[in-house]
């Protein structure tokens, strides 16, 4: 983000209202009490019940008892109410059927807990999460019961056999869109191969993303549960780097399906947005859903069970002047085609300054 910095719109000072007592009546009620009120028999007192209020018990994903999940899966609890983070680290346990512990990294942001298993789980193998009564929300409530649930991943590597999502070096795909009401032409091309981090990735060129004039790489690697994301070439892109590579999409491709793919607290921005000479911090969640299959007419064509998926990235920025913050969304739409890959795309940029969208649909397309 550039020009205005969102620090002097989004800072907020917090103060505590005064709290006030008055002393004589203070000692007058306390007189009273022990005298009996002034006068007569006194009644009885009654002792007060403490009100035990639990966490309500979490929406989870995978849903218990779900099959055919996604070896790359993570596993997601969302409340009811913000999280403590600080209960949080030691209390989602992913195990398999033979009872022993996947290793994983378990976030908190606001009130969704979100395991990420170190390495891809098995083929065929039903796991079991639980979430202990240690977790506490913001309020101090916590579990009355463990939350316990089972799922089984897909029997066997689901790939891509539609190809909705080709590698083939030399494709191209050309693009007409606008951004906001401004139209602009944009052309992707797989551009051979490259290494990062020792990785080889395949290599998306595009000639005018977002109408910026400026051509930019994009590093994905698809394998036989999804993709990655390696990142990109662009220099100006400080955050990318501390976040790829990450799982981009899951295979196999099921309507309705959706999971958190990443979730990062307390990452250095790389800007400083309100001008102290110290880069603000930032907390980033990204999630997709597999909406649903569907046709589209575009100008290249008409195209037969599009597959549809969303993708919400948050970002969290806490400013160092204040520790004030303000929130950066995108909603990402993108649909691809089978034996095509991505026909179109309707992206929603939010800011404190504004909201852009960005809309691409499929002109012409070359397969070599």
């Amino acid at each position: 983000m550039k020009g205005q910095s969102p620090g002097s719109i989004f800072s907020k000072t917090f103060r505590p209202p005064a709290l006030t007592v008055s002393l004589s009546a203070l000692l007058l009620s306390t007189l009273l009490v022990a005298c009996g009120g002034g006068g007569g028999d006194s009644a009885p007192t009654t002792p007060v019940t403490p009100t035990i209020t639990y966490l309500a018990a979490p929406a989870v994903s995978p849903a218990g008892g779900a099959t055919d999940i996604s070896v790359s899966t993570s596993i997601s609890a969302d409340f009811s109410e913000a999280l403590d983070p600080a209960s949080a680290a030691t209390a989602m346990i992913l195990k398999n059927s033979g009872g022993a512990v996947i290793p994983a990294e378990v976030v908190c942001l606001g009130s969704t807990l979100t395991s990420f298993p170190a390495s891809s789980l098995a083929y065929g193998e039903t796991y079991t999460v639980t979430i202990g009564t240690g977790l506490k929300g913001m309020s101090g409530d916590h579990l009355e019961l463990p939350k316990t649930w089972s799922f089984t991943t897909v029997s066997a590597s689901p790939g891509d056999p539609l190809t909705y999502f080709p590698t083939d070096n030399g494709r191209t795909w050309e693009f007409t869109g606008t951004i906001n009401t401004s139209p602009f032409v944009n052309t992707l091309t797989i551009s051979g191969t490259d290494v990062v981090n020792g990785i080889t990735v395949d290599v998306y060129t595009e000639s005018n993303r977002d109408d910026d004039g400026l051509t930019m790489k994009t590093y994905r690697l698809k394998d036989g549960d999804g993709l990655w994301y390696y990142g990109t070439d662009d220099p100006a892109d400080t955050l990318t780097p501390l976040l790829a590579p990450y799982r981009e999409m899951v295979f196999p491709l099921t309507p309705g399906a959706g999971q958190m793919i990443l979730a990062k607290t307390g990452i250095d921005y790389g800007q400083d947005e309100d001008g102290d000479g110290i880069n603000e911090t930032c907390d980033v969640a990204i999630s997709t859903l597999m909406e649903k299959f569907e046709d589209l007419s575009l100008p290249a064509g008409n195209f037969t069970a599009t597959a549809k998926i969303n993708t919400l990235t948050q970002i969290e920025i806490t400013l160092s002047r204040d520790g004030s913050a303000f929130v950066v969304q995108e909603w990402n739409s993108k649909w691809y085609a089978p034996g095509i890959g991505p026909v179109k795309r309707d992206s929603l940029f939010s800011t404190p300054l504004g909201i852009t969208r960005v809309i691409e649909e499929l002109s012409a397309f070359t397969a070599p």
